[in-house]
């Protein structure tokens, strides 16, 4: 970490002022100062909003100021994962398609070298037509193994698919991949199972290839740094392993979730959100569908259904946000952009709910703003020049569940809808992680002003109402 004394005093000499200057300027004591350049006392919160809204620096040097200060009020450990999911926030696993240079023979019983794994295991999926199970245990640190699997999965797929990926004791990121690992992949409707609090280095300790992945009763063994690989084949040995798999999968943590329609994702769901208030939302699709009138549902929502007053009223119950409840929601300005665009809230599917037309989507924003001005629902856009987010929807109450959703296969599948999948996770160091991260963002002018939102969104509507006169 920078220390925050250095990048202060090196500002102060840059805007051209002396230490005794600056210090009469801003009415600080000279000493105290000294001390807060030095290192050796921390600046109070009151004293650097006073520093940093009294156009001293730079709005650069400013939130440069602010990234350091308010990552020195969390131990390294903790600002570590802060910016891991920082950086996943704005760029998920995206696992790159591997392809060999050359399939490997079948009959190699082992091979040494990372590249030489790498194609043992891409030949072994390449040469199974159909995979009637796959069980791995894979890690999700070995992103180009798992791109193997990931491909063949989404190309061929099959109906028997266990993977256990192993959770530590929470104090590196080895946790935060391994969850946003188990994300990606239910993005093309495939579960991953985790097995909390175990020591993987006595595991690798015990056994010299305690990894593998078995498929139609071929199997092969990595060890721990995926440098050498057995193949097996034997269906005696293979047994083996598949009870000693099962065994331990048995104890697994399920933590995901598939829904076909939003009424079946509400129903789940509605505990947690009425148990738990205060959440904090962060999402990359149009979610407001808390914001929807009687007349948009009406108007919109599919009369083909049957009991569809009763659909009405379950949708809203759920969505509605009552004025006690401090939700905040954090969305993207692609969000909005789609929005204008296609007219989707992204929680219904196209065969539930009818696009929003031109006009419903200026009377939609046109609420959205009367709520920021009534400071009704606490609605926040992301700068994306501060913060890049491209993630999933995720959606916390800091303290007892953190919600992840999102679409399966939505390039493909029109009536998809944010709430395919969910993940729900109540692993306390990841929760404390999202908090912190919540709060770092908050402190760190990653987000607009509500000023400025407000005139996005009139420069939206303007865009909208323009469409109208053609």
């Amino acid at each position: 970490m920078e220390l925050f004394g250095i990048k202060f005093r090196e500002y102060i000499e840059c805007q051209g002022y002396s230490v005794r200057q600056f210090a009469k300027d801003a009415n600080f004591d000279r000493s105290w100062l000294t001390n807060i350049l030095n290192n050796k006392k921390k600046l109070p919160e009151t004293a650097f909003s006073q520093l940093v809204n009294n156009n001293y620096f730079s709005d650069e040097q400013i939130n440069k100021l602010k990234y350091i200060y308010y990552s020195a009020t969390f131990t390294e450990t903790e600002f570590e994962h802060i910016e891991y999911i920082i950086k996943k926030f704005a760029s998920p696993i995206i696992l790159k398609k591997y392809i060999p240079e050359n399939i490997p023979d079948k009959n190699t019983s082992a091979v040494i070298g990372f590249n030489n794994v790498l194609c043992m295991l891409y030949g072994l999926f390449y040469s199974e037509k159909k995979y009637y199970y796959v069980y791995s245990n894979i890690p999700a640190s070995m992103e180009e193994h798992l791109s193997i699997i990931y491909y063949f999965l989404k190309q061929r797929g099959t109906g028997d698919y266990k993977h256990i990926l192993y959770l530590d004791h929470g104090v590196s990121t080895n946790n935060l991949n391994s969850y946003f690992m188990l994300i990606y992949f239910a993005g093309i409707g495939y579960k991953m199972s985790i097995l909390k609090n175990v020591n993987t280095t006595q595991i690798e300790t015990l056994s010299n290839f305690p990894y593998y992945v078995m498929v139609n009763n071929k199997m092969i063994m990595f060890d721990s740094r995926f440098e050498s690989a057995i193949y097996i084949d034997n269906d005696v040995e293979i047994n083996l392993y598949q009870k000693g798999f099962s065994k331990i999968y048995d104890n697994t943590e399920q933590i995901l979730s598939y829904y076909d329609n939003p009424a079946d994702y509400n129903n789940a769901r509605h505990h947690y959100n009425k148990v738990t208030l205060n959440h904090k939302i962060i999402s990359n699709d149009y979610n407001l569908a808390l914001l929807l009138t009687d007349d948009i549902y009406k108007s919109n929502i599919n009369h083909s259904f049957p009991n569809t007053n009763y659909l009405i009223s379950a949708l809203k119950s759920y969505y509605n946000v009552s004025e006690s409840n401090r939700n905040t929601h954090y969305i993207t300005v692609n969000a909005l952009s789609h929005f204008v665009k296609n007219g989707r809230i992204a929680q219904f599917p196209e065969s539930y709910f009818d696009s929003l037309s031109v006009r419903q989507r200026i009377d939609m924003l046109n609420i959205q703003k009367k709520a920021a001005a009534q400071k009704k629902y606490n609605i926040k856009l992301i700068n994306p020049t501060r913060l890049r987010y491209s993630s999933y929807t995720f959606d916390s109450d800091c303290e007892n569940m953190l919600n992840v959703s999102g679409f399966c296969d939505s390039e493909v599948n029109s009536d998809s809808f944010l709430g395919n999948f969910s993940v729900l996770i109540k692993d306390k160091s990841v929760l404390r992680d999202f908090s912190n991260t919540f709060d770092f963002i908050n402190k760190n002018n990653y987000i607009y002003s509500d000023e400025y939102y407000m005139n996005y969104i009139d420069g939206c509507i303007k865009e909208l109402e323009s469409r109208l006169l053609y």
